[in-house]
């Protein structure tokens, strides 16, 4: 892996400038602007840009981070609060893919946070400097300091998913474990997994100032979709969605029981989430929401052919735009989710699907090590050395109908003398988490 990581260098750090068009942004419904909650004018925020997005000091147009605090006015109009409603993930973008669906390594310069309001090599402002970081970068395996990682368009910070294309494009890694964007959203597609959000307290409308949102596990449907993300001969399959229906939306799944607070005592109705955010709001038709600290973005493999792969963020923001389609069931368009990982929290996801030895585990570990680009507690501070690593993942969802509590599987210790697959046959294609 060390090898092939070491690509990663030759990727420049500049690309061809774009030009940022605050028109585009909220006010205005012409270009990017649609109907969006309750039939009224919203606008289209292009993988983060939004009205939480600004030009700083520089000149450097920034994505920004949408407040905690930016609640609209109550609402002197709206009438009574829609039905909770759930959905579910339908299409992941971690990396590979711009949001058009478009292939490209440098896909996560189009998606995310400027999370630590700090711009640093910027390929959209010609004047971002290359040294001016939120936090000194961590020493590299040789002692002394690694690369500065450079922020993406309108100063995006997305380390992982800049990391994850060549990750994915490791055999060993992105092929017998599953780690890519098509194999993720084959699964997906087919109900083997997923990750619920249960939203109430919703007037449906473009702005709502009080919102609840809770997220939940899926181990998938319980009824089995009846075709599979591998052919006869082990091999992915990439043109399921023309070859195969998605899931329903009456299709019934799984919810792990331990992140809910109590019983299921309504069949097709949950209970509040231990991982909620009871002061979440919609604005200018996007649905703000934060998390709370380790809240686990888990895709369960406990019945898919790849082991679950589990994301644990900390000062997690959640943004995305409700729709209600015309047979009246909801999505989320143009969603994202975004936050701060720990390097010893991705080191335990990698163990848990069954990597922790072989020829290519230090070279992942260091590899790791030398990423993190800023701070877990949200502070700005260059005398800190950086401690986690910036995540944006890009997402739309489908309504759902949420099923029956399970308990879901924790995978056996991960034994290193065993090489890839350390669990004995508990993890790695074929195999459940």
């Amino acid at each position: 892996m060390t090898a092939a990581f070491a690509v990663f260098g030759a990727v420049p750090l500049l690309i061809a400038c774009s030009v940022y068009d605050k028109s585009l942004l909220a006010g205005s419904a012409g270009p990017g602007g649609s109907a969006g909650a309750g039939g009224q004018s919203v606008v289209d925020c292009a993988g983060g840009d939004c009205w939480w997005s600004s030009t700083n000091e520089d000149g450097c147009a920034t994505s920004g981070v949408p407040p905690a605090d930016g609640h609209p006015p109550p609402s002197e109009t709206a009438g009574p609060d829609v039905p909770p409603f759930y959905t579910g993930i339908d299409q992941l973008f971690i990396g590979t893919s711009l949001l058009d669906g478009t292939r490209s390594d440098d896909a996560w310069q189009s998606f995310g946070f400027d999370l630590d309001g700090t711009c640093t090599n910027s390929a959209t402002c010609a004047n971002s400097p290359f040294d001016v970081v939120s936090c000194q970068p961590p020493l590299a395996s040789t002692g002394a300091p690694a690369a500065i990682a450079f922020d993406g368009e309108t100063c995006r910070d997305n380390t992982f998913a800049r990391l994850q294309p060549v990750a994915a494009a490791v055999p060993d890694i992105g092929i017998r474990f599953g780690l890519s964007e098509e194999a993720i959203n084959c699964q997906l597609w087919s109900g083997n997994f997923n990750n619920i959000t249960k939203v109430s307290g919703y007037n449906g409308e473009a702005n709502d100032d009080q919102v609840r949102v809770d997220y939940y596990r899926s181990a998938g449907v319980t009824a089995p979709s009846g075709w599979d993300c591998l052919d006869g001969n082990g091999v992915l399959l990439t043109d399921f969605r023309e070859t195969f229906p998605r899931w329903l939306t009456s299709s019934a799944w799984f919810v792990g029981d331990a992140d809910l607070t109590g019983p299921i005592v309504e069949p097709g109705q949950l209970p509040d989430s231990i991982f909620a955010d009871p002061n979440a709001y919609v604005r200018d038709g996007y649905l703000v929401v934060r998390f709370p600290d380790g809240t686990p973005f888990h895709l369960p493999g406990d019945n898919a052919p790849y082991p679950g792969f589990k994301i644990i963020l900390n000062q997690v923001v959640w943004v995305a735009k409700p729709e209600r389609a015309q047979d009246g069931t909801w999505r989320m368009l143009d969603g994202l989710v975004s936050g701060r990982m720990m390097p010893e929290d991705l080191k335990q996801s990698f163990r848990d699907i069954g990597f922790c030895g072989g020829p290519l585990w230090d070279g992942t570990v260091n590899f790791i090590d030398e990423n993190s680009d800023v701070l877990v507690d949200g502070a700005n501070d260059p005398s800190r050395t950086c401690d986690s690593m910036s995540v944006g993942l890009a997402f739309t969802t489908a309504q759902i109908t949420p099923g029956p509590a399970v308990t879901l599987e924790t995978p056996p210790p991960c034994d290193p003398t065993l090489g890839f697959g350390g669990m004995g046959g508990g993890g790695g294609a074929g195999g459940s988490m």
